[in-house]
């Protein structure tokens, strides 16, 4: 009877909880459902990795294949030489997207002329909104062999001549990291400054009156303050690096700035899965492709939570 009689009480508590936050859930739900019809529900479509998928005759109606297209993917140079350029891709930005936001908040916490300072935070974020169509249009002009990057850079006398910076397959990375540190550092950075917002100003005055540089605030109260946001970021960015972190720009960037010059560079797993699946039809190939790409995804960010929640008793579960 006890445990009957607190299973009763458990329940009676859900239900009240339930109740008293019945408003909230109504706002919750909009999101809910989207998330079950686009997140979950297509998840079904896994199956067809499976099958020799006919749109015709549908997925159980399919012959079955097994681990057939699996198989050929492993087996394919094309798909290894775009798993490569997945992870140099996102690792180089990865990087950069962890670092800057926080070296930005950092100094844009020490400028004291608030007017200033919200001109210069607006400024930064401003480029988040800007479409990747419209960005991959300015710096392929900027970086054309008549754009203005190579005329600064040939006045200053660091070349002679002007350079196809983005049609270089050696400087891909790099590139796409600075464009994408450009657009979303701002952003960021915004987290970061909520956090820092959040520390007691008292232990900024004890440390004045202590003698304590700026520099020394940053490392002894600012950082440390802020270790588990900064973890907190790590995790979501190490989870969703073979995507382009968190911003997820890896497909849109390998699509607007790849050409055949930079090819062995700019193909990614993505849009291998995207010129299997959408040009060449073939439809469980590509299901079977973004399945490891999936996978893939999961297991990193298993393991970068495992490993904060270790290093720093700070895990997102």
């Amino acid at each position: 009877m006890s445990n009957e009689a607190g299973k009763k009480i458990k329940l009676s508590r859900i239900g009240n909880s339930l109740r008293q936050q019945k408003y909230l859930q109504l706002m919750v739900l909009p999101g809910l459902i989207w998330l079950i019809v686009f997140c979950y529900i297509p998840m079904v479509g896994l199956f067809a990795a499976f099958f020799d998928y006919n749109p015709f005759l549908g997925i159980l109606k399919s012959p079955f294949v097994g681990f057939a297209h699996f198989k050929e993917l492993f087996h394919d140079e094309l798909f290894w030489n775009s798993v490569r350029n997945m992870f140099g891709l996102s690792l180089t930005k990865t990087v950069f997207a962890i670092i800057m936001p926080i070296l930005f908040a950092l100094m844009l916490n020490e400028i004291k002329n608030m007017t200033l300072k919200k001109i210069v935070q607006t400024a930064s974020y401003l480029p988040h909104f800007i479409s990747w169509v419209v960005v991959a249009g300015l710096f392929i002009m900027w970086l054309n062999t008549d754009g203005i990057v190579n005329h600064v850079l040939m006045s200053l006398g660091f070349t002679n001549e002007p350079q196809a910076h983005l049609n270089s397959p050696g400087g891909f990375w790099i590139w796409m990291a600075i464009i994408d540190t450009w657009k979303e550092t701002g952003w960021w950075a915004i987290i970061y400054l909520a956090a820092i917002a959040a520390i007691p100003v008292e232990q900024y005055e004890s440390a004045v009156v202590d003698g304590a540089s700026r520099i020394r605030r940053m490392i002894s109260i600012t950082i440390p303050s802020i270790k588990s946001t900064i973890m907190m970021v790590v995790i979501l960015s190490i989870g969703s690096m073979i995507y382009g972190g968190l911003s997820g720009s890896n497909l849109q960037q390998s699509l607007l700035f790849g050409n055949s010059l930079n090819y062995d560079n700019s193909m990614i797993l993505e849009t291998y899965i995207v010129n299997m699946g959408l040009s060449q039809g073939r439809f469980s190939y590509a299901i079977a492709a973004g399945l490891i790409l999936s996978l893939l995804s999961f297991v990193l960010f298993s393991g970068a939570n495992a490993v904060s929640r270790n290093l720093t008793n700070t895990s997102l579960y």
